[in-house]
């Protein structure tokens, strides 16, 4: 049985993706590439971001936890986490104010494949929550890990796993938006 702060990460990726599932269950290639203005995602355009944020960071993290499951560092939560870690945590929250995504996460122009889309989102968060569900016993206030498009950045395990949910649902929220914005096509869902 996982520790409660374990628990709680694993909740919030498993209800991200519950969340992101009915929102877009239903919805037709149109509707998912569909969006209110040229500068505004669209549905599909919001899961390649979060597709291609995990792809960049995952890795590495499921590298940091698998080594320190072996070596260390070994400890026991909650952890805290010092200012810069809980400033990062608070900017990708869905009320933070809204800041550009780097280059590396941007999603293209052009139409995504739906299915693909999510399948991939999917996996992702399956992967995640295994990352969670194996960081037992490890010191994550310790651990750190960077990500690809950015190695520079290298911050707490423990605080990648507590802000990329909250990311997850910024643009989970951002979805719904599109769906009530005006002249969202209504037509028959796939």
């Amino acid at each position: 049985m996982l520790p409660p702060y374990l628990r709680a990460y694993r909740t919030a990726f498993e209800q991200v993706s519950a969340s992101l599932e009915s929102l877009t269950l239903g919805l037709s290639d149109e509707q998912f590439n569909w969006a209110p203005e040229p500068t505004t995602w669209s549905v599909g355009q919001g899961v390649v971001h979060l597709n291609k944020a995990s792809e960049a960071l995952l890795p590495n993290i499921e590298k940091a936890v698998r080594h320190a499951r072996t070596y260390g560092p070994f400890g026991r939560g909650p952890f805290t986490y010092g200012p810069l870690s809980r400033l990062f945590i608070w900017s990708v929250r869905p009320s933070s104010p809204r800041l550009p995504a780097p280059a590396p996460y941007r999603p293209p122009a052009s139409a995504v494949d739906r299915g693909a889309t999510l399948h991939t989102f999917r996996t992702l968060q399956e992967r995640w929550i295994t990352s969670v569900e194996e960081a037992e016993g490890i010191d994550l206030r310790t651990l750190k890990a960077a990500s690809q498009a950015a190695p520079l950045v290298r911050l707490r395990v423990g605080t990648w796993f507590e802000a990329t949910p909250l990311h997850q649902l910024r643009h989970v929220e951002q979805a719904q938006r599109v769906l009530l914005a005006h002249g969202f096509p209504v037509g028959a869902a796939h």
